[in-house]
């Protein structure tokens, strides 16, 4: 889908009938929440490194430091069954022009081939790459974030004076409050965020002797 589509699922999810935010303002909660969402569901990536000799390579061109993740490193290619190389074997090395791909110990021949499977964030441009069934996620989440953004429209927002033109504003306000958190709450439940509750007890061995060795007078060790 491009923008303008999910554009169109996040106003019907976000009710906003006066039309507070606009085209443009919209479409940034979109992009803002896709960053969010590429955290949770990052776009996979492929790419082929020609090597010349070496045992350190630049990465991709779409990577980012510090948000990039390499999963896997395919070498040598070409294999029936592919082999990969064990994490052991590579890491990213931070040099002073950036992240590098580090191999620690193999050094392919110039013209060997490392195929690189790793994750970027999405972009507008790559909207269209999210899957079908992840769509509705990132919707959720950016209905989510404009119902925050018309809850504070709507809290800084006077009431009116003129009989004919009351509005509720600090209800309309808590009422968009409650939808955003309502439509986080779909999202976490949409991408298995959700986590039960933490364990109300432990089990711990308890010391049952007196510090100085001493036994006990009503519980002594042979009745234990």
């Amino acid at each position: 889908m491009s923008i303008i589509d999910y554009r169109t699922k996040v106003r019907r999810l976000m009710q906003d009938e006066a039309g507070k935010l606009k085209t443009g303002e919209t479409d940034n909660f979109i992009l803002e929440a896709l960053s969010y969402f590429s955290r949770d569901y990052p776009r996979m990536r492929v790419a082929d490194i020609v090597a010349d000799g070496g045992y350190q390579y630049n990465l991709p061109t779409d990577w980012q430091a510090g948000v990039s993740w390499l999963q896997k490193v395919e070498y040598p290619t070409g294999k029936r069954a592919p082999v990969y190389l064990e994490a052991a074997d590579y890491s990213i090395y931070k040099s002073t022009v950036g992240e590098k791909l580090l191999l620690i110990n193999h050094t392919p021949q110039a013209g060997e081939i490392l195929r690189l499977s790793y994750t970027t964030p999405y972009d507008e441009a790559s909207l269209d790459e999210i899957p079908a069934s992840m769509q509705d996620g990132l919707v959720l989440l950016a209905s989510a974030l404009c119902c925050e953004a018309l809850s504070r429209i709507y809290a800084q927002t006077s009431d009116s004076t003129i009989e004919a033109d009351v509005v509720d504003y600090h209800g309309k306000s808590n009422a968009y409050a409650q939808r955003a958190k309502e439509l986080q709450q779909r999202y976490n439940n949409f991408m298995g965020k959700q986590k039960g509750p933490g364990a109300a007890s432990a089990v711990k061995d308890l010391d049952v002797d007196y510090p100085w060795g001493g036994d006990r007078l009503n519980h002594p060790r042979k009745q234990r």
